[in-house]
């Protein structure tokens, strides 16, 4: 559990920066998409995901839409900024004391 710890304190303090976004889907959220493996959009124009077994990069735009409609569908049911945070804090709390950051 340390080692977790030690990686959520850091999110903490990447999301800080200007240049970094993060949305944490809480638990309990009512979930209207569900992504089994990663993904990654460049621009509209290719998605990349990855599997076990496989990279796999799509390139039709019809296929990429559907991306990005998870994706927005995703990003809705995050929670972002001093919501993350405090997710996140919260679980620090109860898993290892109060965080360092």
């Amino acid at each position: 559990m340390a080692e977790h710890a030690h990686q959520l304190s850091h999110l903490l303090r990447l999301m800080r920066l200007p240049s970094v976004s993060v949305g944490i889907i809480p638990a309990d959220a009512q979930r209207r998409a569900i992504a089994t493996i990663g993904f990654w959009i460049f621009d509209n124009n290719a998605v990349a995901l990855e599997t076990p077994t496989a990279a796999i990069k799509v390139t039709r735009p019809q296929e990429i839409a559907r991306y990005v409609t998870m994706f927005d569908h995703l990003h809705r049911e995050a929670v972002h900024g001093r919501a993350a945070r405090r997710l996140i804090t919260n679980l620090l709390a109860t898993t290892v004391g109060t965080p360092n950051t």
